[in-house]
């Protein structure tokens, strides 16, 4: 039987950790022949080694996420639609020279909408595979440009992988056409590889992650300096990795000067994956307005403040595993406090069992793609 090509498509960090699981299996699957298209919109070419992943074989240039570092945000707008109409037309060609069986893409990131449009320009053919399917915020500000590119993905994809059911019928009430699978989410097997491969140890205690990420977040002055007086009146030790992205807009914005006067809180570099798993398992807390952190620091039993107005995650929040600021100072304060105090919050977290997977995700997703493409 001939080989299936399916092309995975990543981009972003986040993007290449989430798919790692399934690279891994694809690559050593003889049904498959599956390569790797690389957006370049981050630099994750360290991470894919670590990972244990092959190089691209398609990358489409320089990190994005250097570019915008120090523009301001209508600038960082400008550039970011400019490079979308540059990575469409090279997806395009490439899409045309491989003429692949299938495209499998990933969550809500900015390369979704142009995969599917340059997917679809070329064949109805291709069948178009979407991970992390149905997750939705409802709400038509902060979070629109991440809902929109997902929507969009769920709209044109013929097989859905959704990771929770609240995101599974959020798809079957927008009566999406796909064909929906609720396999869980190959997460928890994720972190589970990574720290295996650990060999460092992190010697330091009493400190919190903060790491934010977010666009609309980072690019906002005001939210930017409630998070500033957050890490300042934090009762703990505060541990801040910057991407040049995030560094750049705080210098842009004159926060880094004034974080700097405060002792407690150390402000690094980007740490790679897996040392940032060991860094959030042996913190008090993490502080972020990423989904794929809160993620892990569920997984790692960690209370976790999402900085975020509205969350993706609902199941983590419904069961008090995970509390929501909007960057509100006085909130965040209150949580870091109960924090220290051993309350609730911090029980809750350390004791719950991690309920969106068992292990065996990924094996699901590779057995649907097997009956899908291989038994037609």
């Amino acid at each position: 039987m001939k080989k299936k090509k399916i092309i995975i498509v990543v981009g972003t960090r986040s993007e290449v950790i989430k798919f790692s699981s399934i690279i891994r299996e694809l690559k050593k699957n003889k049904n498959f022949d599956m390569k790797i298209l690389h957006t370049g919109q981050h630099d994750t070419m360290s991470l894919m080694k670590s990972l244990d992943l092959p190089e691209p074989d398609f990358y489409l240039g320089e990190s994005l996420r250097k570019k915008w570092a120090k523009v301001s945000k209508i600038n960082s707008i400008v550039l970011a639609i400019t490079w979308l109409l540059r990575v469409f037309f090279e997806i395009r060609k490439i899409l045309i020279k491989e003429r692949p069986d299938a495209v499998f893409y990933q969550g809500n990131c900015m390369t979704v909408p142009i995969v599917v449009f340059a997917s679809k320009s070329i064949s109805k053919k291709i069948t178009l595979i979407h991970r992390e399917s149905g997750i939705r915020s409802y709400n038509l500000f902060e979070p629109f440009l991440g809902d929109l590119a997902e929507k969009i993905g769920d709209l044109f994809a013929d097989i859905l992988f959704t990771p929770t059911k609240i995101a599974t019928n959020n798809l079957k009430k927008e009566r999406i056409n796909g064909r929906i699978y609720y396999v869980g989410d190959p997460h928890f097997e994720i972190v589970k590889y990574a720290l295996k491969k650990s060999k460092k140890k992190i010697k330091k205690k009493g400190f919190i992650v903060v790491n934010v990420v977010h666009f609309e977040n980072i690019t906002n002055k005001k939210k930017m300096k409630n998070l500033v007086e957050i890490l300042i009146k934090s009762p703990f030790k505060v541990i801040f990795p910057m991407s040049e992205n995030v560094r750049g807009k705080l210098e842009l914005f004159g926060f880094i000067k004034e974080i700097k006067k405060y002792s407690h809180i150390e402000m690094t570099n980007s740490y790679n994956f897996i040392d940032f798993l060991l860094l959030i398992k042996q913190s008090e807390a993490v502080l972020t307005d990423s989904g794929g952190v809160q993620q892990e620091a569920m997984i790692l039993k960690v209370p976790c403040i999402f900085l975020g107005k509205y969350n993706v995650w609902k199941e983590f929040e419904n069961m008090g595993m995970v509390k929501s600021t909007n960057f509100d100072v006085n909130k965040t304060l209150k949580l870091l406090k109960e924090i220290k105090k051993r309350g609730d919050f911090y029980k809750k977290a350390r004791t719950s069992k991690y309920f969106l997977w068992d292990g065996k995700a990924t094996e699901r997703i590779i057995k649907v793609l097997e009956k899908e493409l291989c038994d037609k």
